[in-house]
Formats: structure tokens, sequence, C-alpha cells
């Protein structure tokens, strides 16, 4: 709808589809203007009739499987993706990245979350690291806590789902997150 009141022009989309909803906000008055763009999939849709394959995996404990390198991804792991998001989705609540290896698949793929989005990396590569400090950190495979080094800054280089090189540039913790699951890549276990 559209709405026009105290000086000030405000306009809204609202559409649903597949159970897929989709809200477009814009304001706009002589001293500022905003936009929010929102996605929200309805929980109790039914996405087998629809074509999407939801996969949550189980997490692995094996030490010895979780200490092995992970092997290089191709186009055929893309599938190994989209079961990270899943996976990691339905583990929200107590954790914020995974590598391929804690759903059993040896490949070089992790997620990690950046707060608002969750990236999937295939192949990634850490380029730059910048101001090491120590910390504390726990692992949804492994029980307990660890002591190690992190880095402040990181760069990372990646192929993205849709087999793009992309480069990526994190600090704080994002970055912690995202160096987590480079060692689970390398059988680094913390």
């Amino acid at each position: 709808f559209f709405r026009k009141c105290c000086k000030c022009l405000f306009w809204h989309f609202h559409y649903t589809t597949h159970g897929i909803e989709v809200s477009f906000f814009y304001a706009k008055s002589r001293t500022c203007s905003f936009i929010v763009l929102q996605f929200r999939i309805n929980p109790k849709s039914d996405f087998k009739n629809r074509g999407i394959k939801k996969m949550v995996k189980p997490i692995m404990k094996d030490i010895f499987f979780l200490g092995q390198k992970s092997e290089p991804a191709t186009k055929a792991d893309l599938q190994v993706g989209r079961d990270l998001m899943d996976t990691l989705a339905a583990n929200r609540e107590r954790c914020v990245g995974m590598a391929a290896n804690m759903i059993g698949v040896k490949k070089r793929v992790i997620i990690v979350n950046l707060g608002f989005v969750d990236v999937v990396m295939f192949n990634p590569i850490l380029v730059r690291k910048d101001s090491p400090y120590k910390t504390e950190e726990g692992c949804l495979s492994l029980p307990g806590i660890r002591k190690t080094t992190r880095y402040q800054t990181i760069e990372v280089e990646y192929l993205d789902m849709n087999w793009k090189k992309q480069n990526l540039k994190l600090d704080g913790w994002t970055a912690q997150i995202c160096q987590h699951e480079l060692d689970h890549l390398e059988g680094i276990l913390i």
C-alpha cells in the first residue's frame, strides 16, 4: 500500500509465495529516508512439495575422523554447502559456524555466521592475518573449552555457492569463527 501523511511519504509492499514472505518498506521525509527489505520463510510450509530439499545432518564426534585433513571441494559438492546451511540453522542456538567434516564429509567447505547472514565457503584460503590474541573456544563436535591463539583481522579467499571467487575481510568475532572452521579443514581440533 501507499500512504502520505505528516509531510512524510510511506510505502509498503508485501508478497507471499510458496511459503516465502517478502516485505519492502520505504519512508521518506524532507530530512531522511530509509528502506527495509525483509524475507521470511514460513516454517510450516511444505518444502518437499516445492522442490526445496532440507537436509539436517548429525554432528560428527569421531576424533580420528575430525583429525584428518579435508580434500578440495568440487562443483559436485554444492549439496554439502546446502547441508551445512540446514544443519547450522537447526543448531543455531549453540553454533555459529561449521566445517563439512562436522557433518561427516571430508571436503574443504565451511559455513560462517556473519551476524545477519550465513556464508558458505568452498576451498577457503587464509591469505592475511593480523594482531594475534589468546582466547578460549568450544566446539559442537567436542566437549569442553580449549585455549587457542586467533587473529583479530583476517582476509579469506574462497569460492561461493555460484562457484565464483570471493575475497572477504573479517575482524573480531566473525574472524574468530572463520579461523576455527578453517582449523577443522586442516584436522586441527580446538
